[in-house]
């Protein structure tokens, strides 16, 4: 996930997200810490019901789906 641009203290804090969502021009890529319910991220996926790809298979994934609006 980038780690020379998340932990790159040179880059201002909202510029420290991966490439791929720094460069994604539908802003359709989101990056955060799923693991605080304050933060942007984890306040996105709970407004539009971020879910898990194929809970049945019993994975922890890291990444949310979001339906489209």
């Amino acid at each position: 996930l980038c780690i020379d641009r998340i932990y790159n203290e040179t880059f201002a804090p909202e510029e420290r997200v991966p490439a791929c969502v720094a460069t994604c021009p539908a802003s359709a890529r989101h990056f955060g810490d799923l693991g605080d319910p304050q933060s942007d991220v984890s306040k996105l996926v709970a407004s539009r019901g971020g879910h898990d790809l194929m809970p049945e298979m019993g994975y922890a994934p890291t990444n949310k789906y979001l339906p489209p609006r």
